[in-house]
Formats: C-alpha cells, structure tokens, sequence
C-alpha cells in the first residue's frame, strides 16, 4: 500500500537558521597534534608535559618521543630561543642519529613508524639550529622499520655563527611506507635543536600570508569542507575545563609565534598508557579562527569558567570539584578577562587593543567577526550559574551583542539525575538572560535518538533557543534511569565513583569514559559508526530542522579519530598517518548540511511506522528528507503543487550494521556512502520506492 503526502506551499513553517548544522573540534583522539597539525614530529619543541596517573600530577619530560644512536642527548633551556622554550643538546664524537617516529597513537603501535610518505610528494624540514660547538655535516631524511630511505638525504646548512639560525630543507618521497624521521650528525661537538617540523608540503592555505604560523593537514581539512559546516565549536569539551587545577585551557597560551606558545598536557592524556598527550598548541586560537574564515563557518570558541571537570569531579565522589574561587584576582585575571580579550582579538582594532595589535601581527589585521561565546563546557549547578551571571553580565555590558551559550549540563535528562542539575532547571535559569543559548549533549543509543525525533515539538517558543553541540548514537546499554530503576539510586553512585562494580551481566565496563557516559555502555569501536547509528541520528535531526526555529545549531561528537588510540569510541571521520575514513554518521552529517533550505514547508498525509519526514525550500530548490529506520521497503507518493525536477540522494543498506573501516596502514575502505539518481515529478506527484534502512534527500528545482 502507499503512503499518500501532499507537500503544502500555501502553509509554510518557520525559518530555519542557517547555522543549523556545524562541527565540534575538540583535541580528542589526537585530531590536533597527531592529526590536523600538519607538522608530524611528536615533541616537536622539546617543551613535552605530559600526565601520571600514578600521582594524577603535570610531568615534564622534554624528550619523550625522541631516540638517539651513537651519542648523547641532553635538554636544555639557557639562552633559547623564547624564555618559556626548551631545547635538545645533542653530542658526538664521530656520528649520531636522532629518531622520531610521529605519532603513532600509544597503545598498539606505540613503537611503530608513523611518518607517511608517499612517492613523488613534497615534503619540507625546517628547526632552529646552535651549531657553533660542532664540525661536520648534519643530514636529515625518513627510513622505514627495515632501514630503507623513503624520502631524499638532505645536507643541511648549519651555520657556523653562535645563537639559533632557522634552517630548512625539501625532500622528495622515493617511496610509499611509514618511515621514522631521521637527523644525522656526522662529526665532532654538540648542536642545539629546537622547533623541528617535517610536513607535507602540500598543506592547507598554502602560499596564504596569514597560514605562517600553525600548518594544517590538508586532506582533514577537505573533509571539513565538503562537509559546508555553518560554524564551528572549539577547543573542547572536557579540556577546556581541565582535569587539575592547571590544565583548564587557557586560549592566550596558544597564540603568537610558535615558540612562544605554552603548551599542556591534554585532559585526554588519562587515556593513554604513559600519559603521553601532549598539547602543543602549533593550532591554536589563531589557526581555529582562520580555519573557519576559511571554510565560512562561524567562529564558536569557549572558554573555562574555573571550574575543573565537574563530571570527573563527582565520579572521583568529592563534594566538590577544584575551582578557581570567584573572589580572587585569579579568576578575574585567567577566567572572566579571557572572555573579554578573546573577544577584542577577534573583533577588536589594532591601533587601541594589545590582544587585537597581536592578531594583525600574527597575519589577520581585519576582525575575525566572532560573534558567540560558549561559558563554559557540560558545567552545571548553583556554582556554574554565578559564574555564568558574573561572565555574562561583563560580556553584554562591554559586547551587548555577542550571544552566550549556557551549558546544559552532561545529559539530556529533564529533571535532576544523582544531583547532576537537569535541563528543566536549566532552561529556566536561561530565561533570566538575553541572548543566551543552552547547549544540550546527548549520547544516547539509535533508538533512543530515534524516539526523540518529536522531543523539540513542544519545547518553550519563548524560552531559551537549543544548541545540540554534542551528540552521537552509539549507546548500547540501558539508559541511566533503567539502571536507578534496577539497582537503586546509591547503587548506581557507587557504580559511578568506581567503589563497586555492577553484576558482570549488566555489562558496565571499567573505563572511566565509558563509565562518564552514565553507564550507558559504548559499542567497541570495531562496532561503532554503523549505519544503524546513522539512521537514528537522522531521525533525530528531521526533527530538529521541523523544529528550527527553537533548535539553531547541532554538532556531532567526537569530530577526528586516529586509528586504534582508543580514546573514544564513536567517531566522525576516522584518520591514520596516510589518509582519512569517512563513516555513515559523516555522510548524514552532509547530507543534512547540503540540502537544506531556510524556511520549513507543511505536508499532510500518514507516514509508514518508522519513517520520518522533513521538507524545506529556498528560492531555487524544494528538500525532502525521508529516513526510514527499519528494513521493511516503502511506496510513498509525494504530492507536489508543481512540476519540476531534480535528484535524489540515498545512501541505504540491506544490512544496519554496515560500516566504512580503516586500518592503522592502508587506505580507507567505503562500504556504503551516497548515492545519486535524477527524479521527475509529473502530474504533480512523484513516486519514490524507500528501501529499508535508508536516508533519502530528494532536491526538487523550482520551474
């Protein structure tokens, strides 16, 4: 039988903000150093800080991730190159090789070669270099595990003169393998090494003036692109907050010359075996806001409020997470003046503000046009909302029109779950100001995300306007509330603080990420990003582009993934040393992205069970989005009051649990993407067959 629906012109909806669709960034999964940072060396000014575990301390160790044969290396920090750098020493007496193998993600291939080369490509060296103490010839070039040259042997012309000179060099790829970056010192004496850098010539923004500073991998950021985002959140997440008092993210240490950068150790470090997640911040504030100039997304950065993460805060079972007091110049100094010199280096002029003087400096004399700030990340409580009311109050008087995002907590819950504030009491603190948005994060199941289609139906039109900044189906567990109902409230607490385990039946793993996302469980990442997933979000997001005129913005999370990191499970775009992997979940994201229209259109008719429609329009174009969750096929008959016609996009499998894979080494593998056919519409109805398990875009052109 087939489902009958008449697309209504005459009743049209409500606009639909053009910013409905964007990106998070957050340095998770090593999508900054390791990935999007063009430049490969691991420790690259041997300035590392790093994590222990075992004393939950920062630790210095500036030459973890280097290696030498036949000499000594020492570290150094005298008369470097900035007072905050550091430097390699190294020495010898007849030949020394200095080793670094990339990024290679720290668990199952933590000894293994990650720099990619490939035949024919471009690549180019350059580092600060002391080489008055020592005669002979320095080299550099890239080997393979086996000992094989893959790339040129470059002389390097190391002047003679004290102090550090920047030298640089071009090598050709001979061969296609991941190798380990190689300096070799033929001679007597010692040299200084700082800022090495080895890259793709080919990076993004190349022969671009304002992309002198941090370097970004221009096959990630093509996958950005073709995505069209609306804007883009950075830097986080969970490391804008920090672990410890110490490593909440502070944007002023990542701009101005890269040697003059302050780097950290990531709030992801707890998830790497050595604690080795260093923050070097070659991209940083400057690069993210050239990055969405570059892309046309709007800049969306946000900052701490001084409260250290709340949520590992209360697994840990303390009262009370660490906090910068709000009564102290520190807080005034390194949290509410953040927000207000991030604002005037994006917005403000040179010729009357230090922090703008520097953005003209650094390449980008004309304002960046920030015009929204995010308070915070996942913070709630009686604690959050004053500093959200002290923040917001000094933002609106000095910046009345830069919007505030107001964080919604860590789940999607309406009401208060094991004292974590709710979305209800939230909203409602949100109605007090102008200009704010609540930023509402959701890691639910598919199926969950599917119910949830309808969930902004009857949110508050004069309320407090949605941002969804993070969201991904791939919860595999009951939900929290299923686990309260079973086992009890304090249970469930304890589960959480790590001082019981549930029954080994319940599946609850170990993993404090896992365990943060309220004992939901998460599908192992051989399991994860399958189409089933992709399917539930779409479903989720027909409903919030019927409802765009309450739900403004949405982004998926996490964005950027290498490959067995094991950082997180679910994932965007998956990436290894080579190349990058597009998953289902991407290719929904996109499709929701291209074919969008700014105004929503009514239509009239029953849907089969588990099927979901949108449809909008622009001047040129009609988009219908059809989902269908579940493997039985569908007639449907559109009745549209024109004739036209277009395409379809459908991306759809016989099988839900179908997924695109990537190795460690090789090329990515595509098992499903989009596909596209013409349509006609004639007699004004068009006939479409849906296949189970299909997301379907249909781009009708107006006559």
């Amino acid at each position: 039988m087939k489902s009958v629906i008449q697309v209504s012109k005459e009743h049209q909806g409500h606009t639909i903000n053009p910013r409905a669709i964007g990106i998070f960034f957050e340095d998770i999964n090593f999508s900054c150093d390791g990935g999007m940072n063009a430049n490969v060396v691991n420790n690259y000014s041997f300035d590392g800080v790093y994590f222990s575990a075992e004393t939950q301390e920062r630790v210095e160790d500036p030459l973890r991730y280097w290696e030498i044969k036949g000499g000594t290396i020492e570290s150094g920090s005298e008369h470097g190159l900035h007072e905050n750098s550091k430097y390699a020493t190294i020495c010898t007496n007849a030949e020394a090789v200095l080793i670094n193998r990339g990024y290679n993600g720290g668990k199952s291939h933590k000894t293994e070669d990650a720099v990619s080369i490939e035949t024919e490509e471009c690549y180019l060296f350059e580092a600060a270099v002391d080489g008055s103490g020592f005669e002979g010839s320095v080299t550099v070039s890239v080997e393979n595990k086996d000992g094989n040259v893959l790339t040129d042997i470059a002389l390097l012309d190391v002047p003679a003169e004290s102090g550090f000179h920047w030298i640089s060099a071009e090598l050709n790829g001979k061969k296609e393998d991941y190798g380990h970056l190689c300096i070799s010192f033929q001679g007597t004496g010692e040299v200084r090494l700082d800022c090495v850098s080895f890259m793709n010539a080919n990076f993004w923004g190349k022969g671009d003036k304002k992309w002198r500073h941090g370097k970004l991998r221009r096959d990630m950021v093509q996958a950005l692109a073709d995505l069209k985002p609306a804007f883009m959140r950075f830097p986080g997440g969970c490391i804008v907050e920090g672990s410890i008092p110490g490593n909440e993210y502070n944007w002023k240490n990542t701009v101005g010359s890269l040697y003059e950068r302050k780097g950290n150790f990531s709030l992801w470090s707890e998830k790497v075996e050595d604690g080795g997640y260093h923050q070097s911040y070659q991209i940083g504030f400057y690069e993210y806001f050239c990055l969405c100039e570059d892309l046309g997304m709007k800049p969306l950065p946000t900052l701490s409020v001084g409260l250290n993460c709340q949520l590992r805060s209360f697994q840990r079972g303390e009262e009370k997470c660490a906090n910068i007091p709000i009564d102290t110049k520190e807080f005034q100094t390194y949290i509410l003046h953040n927000y207000l010199d991030l604002i005037e280096f994006a917005n403000g002029n040179p010729a009357t503000n230090k922090w703008a003087k520097l953005r003209a400096e650094m390449g980008h004399p004309t304002p960046f046009g920030l015009e929204r700030v995010g308070v915070g990340n996942e913070n709630y409580g009686e604690e959050y909302f004053k500093r959200f009311a002290i923040i917001e109050k000094e933002i609106h008087k000095r910046y009345p029109d830069i919007l505030c995002v107001m964080c919604g907590g860590t789940h999607p819950s309406e009401e208060s779950v094991l004292g974590i504030t709710g979305l209800k009491e939230i909203y409602e603190e949100g109605k007090k100001y102008k200009n704010v948005y609540v930023d509402e994060h959701s890691y639910h199941s598919p199926k969950w995300f599917e119910e949830q289609h309808n969930r902004y139906d009857d949110y508050d039109r004069g309320g407090c306007h949605v941002y969804v900044g993070e969201y991904a189906a791939n919860g595999s567990l009951a939900q929290l509330e299923q686990f309260i109902e079973r086992y009890g409230e304090e249970t469930v607490k304890a589960v959480l603080s790590g001082k019981i385990q549930l029954p080994k039946e319940t599946s609850v793993m170990d993993d404090k990420a896992q365990k943060a996302a309220f004992a939901m469980g998460m599908r192992p990442m051989n399991l994860s990003n399958m189409l089933d997933t992709a399917l539930g979000e779409a479903a989720f997001l027909i409903g919030a582009e019927r409802n765009g005129d309450v739900v403004e913005m949405t982004s998926y999370a996490p964005l950027f993934n290498l490959v067995d990191c094991d950082i997180w499970n679910h994932n965007l775009i998956n990436f290894n040393p080579k190349t990058v992997c597009l998953s289902t979940n991407y290719y929904v994201q996109q499709m929701f992205s291209l074919y969008r229209g700014n105004k929503t259109l009514d239509f009239t008719g029953e849907l089969p069970e588990s099927v979901y429609m949108s449809v909008t329009e622009n001047e040129k174009n009609i988009y219908i989005k059809i989902v269908n969750t579940k493997e039985k096929c569908h007639e449907i008959v559109l009745k549209i009051d024109e004739a036209c016609r277009g395409r379809q996009i459908m991306m759809s499998s016989e099988d839900p649990y179908i997924r695109n894979e990537l190795s460690f080494q090789g090329d990515s593998v595509i098992h499903i993407a989009p596909k596209e056919s013409k349509v006609t519409v004639k007699n004004g109805a068009l006939y479409m067959t849906v296949p189970g398990y299909s997301v379907v875009v249909v781009v009708l052109d107006k006559a």
